[in-house]
């Protein structure tokens, strides 16, 4: 398939809450500079082309498993 489906991360800003449909990561996860958020809410498909350098990813199995989680809340699977 050309195309990828995606989850957006944002930097985290002061004293921000995160959402059953939101996943906070630290600083250092996947290769991020800032402490973020992983935004499950707006899943999107992009083309791969639209993909540039690799960041990072994440390995940790924990982690991994709250943006599942976070997907499901969404998607009210």
């Amino acid at each position: 398939m050309p195309v990828v489906t995606v989850l957006p991360i944002t930097s985290l800003k002061k004293d921000r809450k995160a959402y059953p449909n939101e996943v906070m990561l630290k600083e250092g996860t996947g290769g991020l500079s800032h402490n973020s958020i992983v935004l499950a809410h707006q899943i999107r498909t992009i083309s791969k082309q639209r993909l540039k350098d690799l960041i990072g990813f994440i390995n940790d199995h924990n982690t991994q498993e709250a943006i599942n989680e976070a997907l499901r809340v969404h998607l009210n699977l």
